[in-house]
């Protein structure tokens, strides 16, 4: 990331703090966010109850090949 272009988030970050807008957004995407609206954590709870009501289970063994035939002359 360029130095203007840190320098420019900075500044879109503190005056979206002081005016208490809650996001900002651009057309490249999102330049600021308020803390209250990141999900992560909720995520990954979610994540991690999903994973432990469902554990990972070992793959079936392979079958044993059929015994082979007495061949008769």
């Amino acid at each position: 990331m360029s130095r203007l272009q840190k320098t420019l988030g900075e500044e879109v970050r503190t005056y979206a703090k002081a005016q208490g807008f809650d996001v900002v957004l651009s057309t490249e995407g999102v330049v600021y966010a308020a803390p209250v609206h990141d999900v992560t954590p909720a995520i990954l709870t979610a994540l991690q109850a999903r994973n432990a009501a469902s554990p990972a289970t070992a793959p079936p063994a392979a079958k044993p090949a059929p015994a082979a035939k007495p061949q008769s002359h």
